[in-house]
């Protein structure tokens, strides 16, 4: 069975390989969580996948950067 891996995997133009890049998710980003989140989604090497805050309002914002 052949193997399928993608260019985002290896690396794309705009996008690291996989090995050089930090997947993550943010849990409780109202506060401090906001600021830490700014910071990480301001870095080429992160790909900030999932949010989750009991307010929505938190959890929506990250969304619209």
């Amino acid at each position: 069975m052949p193997y399928v891996i993608t260019s985002s995997a290896l690396g794309a133009e705009d996008t690291p390989p996989a090995s050089d890049r930090i997947v993550m998710g943010g849990i409780g980003i109202g506060n401090m969580g906001r600021g830490d989140q700014g910071a990480f989604l301001g870095r080429a090497d992160v790909q900030y996948v999932a949010v989750c805050d009991v307010r929505q309002a938190p959890a929506t914002r990250p969304r619209r950067r």
